[in-house]
């Protein structure tokens, strides 16, 4: 049975500097004055909180998850993924795997640059199209921003 097995942190992690800080503070009060400016208390109670998670969220450090891809299933951590429920696939930069469901839901995995031929060969052997699929627009931006 083919199988490969690789751990790598749950996500890429970018230490923020001054001017970020800075930034999201500057960002979060003019949407707390577009909220007083409207009269939208709820709106002003949801920056409230968006601040707070996003001062909060920004501190977690990345855990080392462990992924195991064999012939009939993904497993990310505890997690398992048949893998006929996957439509594509595509090994971006030899460091991404982006899968696809057949319900359309889009899962980006980060590998190895050494296993990225492996990983293809058992994909393809389970009759998982090979397709070329680009990075939403959101990823992106989030990425873009230190995220």
């Amino acid at each position: 049975m083919n199988q490969v097995t690789w751990k790598e942190p749950e996500f890429d992690y970018y230490p923020k500097n001054y001017k970020w800080y800075v930034s999201v503070i500057i960002f979060f009060i003019l949407m707390l004055i577009f909220a007083w400016w409207q009269k939208n208390i709820l709106f002003f109670i949801f920056s409230v909180i968006a601040l707070i998670l996003v001062l909060y969220l920004e501190k977690k450090k990345p855990q080392l998850i462990e992924f195991k891809l064999d012939s009939e299933k993904l497993t990310i951590g505890e997690k398992e993924y048949l893998l006929k429920n996957f439509k594509k696939f595509f090994i971006r930069d030899s460091k991404e795997l982006l899968l696809m469901k057949k319900t359309g839901i889009k899962m980006k995995i980060p590998i190895k640059k050494d296993l990225a031929s492996q990983i293809k060969q058992i994909l393809t052997a389970k009759k998982i199209k090979f397709e070329p699929m680009e990075e939403s627009l959101l990823d992106t931006i989030l990425e873009k921003l230190g995220f």
